[in-house]
């Protein structure tokens, strides 16, 4: 999941507002198709639909360069930790599994603000862990 978890939209994208909203859980919501910046990206095209009226994003799909999806994130709870709202909850299905309706749900129970290493988020990083 580190080539997920190291993306930064705003620096790594471009984005395209479509004109007319989605629902994502019952709640409307904004969708931005997003190209990345770099030709070498693991994921050029990602697709994030934003719920304007919370100002949270709802859901994250990312597709390979042939335009297959690959990997649906779906944020389904968020909290307030030292004065910022943070992802608290979220539900990953890898779309190229022999199962894609199997869901890793990843729980944030602890929240520190910390700097890390980019470097953590590659294998020989995590290996280090």
């Amino acid at each position: 999941m580190g080539d997920v978890a190291r993306l930064r939209f705003a620096e790594d994208f471009t984005a395209t507002l479509r004109p007319e909203p989605e629902s994502v859980g019952g709640k409307v919501c904004r969708v931005l198709d997003l190209k990345a910046k770099s030709p070498n990206a693991a994921y050029p095209q990602v697709v994030l639909w934003w719920n304007e009226a919370e100002r949270l994003p709802a859901r994250v799909l990312f597709l390979l360069p042939s335009g297959k999806e690959a990997k649906q994130v779906t944020f389904t709870k968020f909290s307030r930790k030292a004065g910022k709202t943070i992802v608290s909850e979220m539900e990953i299905r890898d779309l190229l599994s022999r199962d894609p309706h199997t869901v890793t749900r990843l729980e944030y129970t602890d929240y520190r603000p910390a700097k890390l290493d980019d470097a953590l988020f590659t294998p020989e990083g995590a290996k280090g862990l």
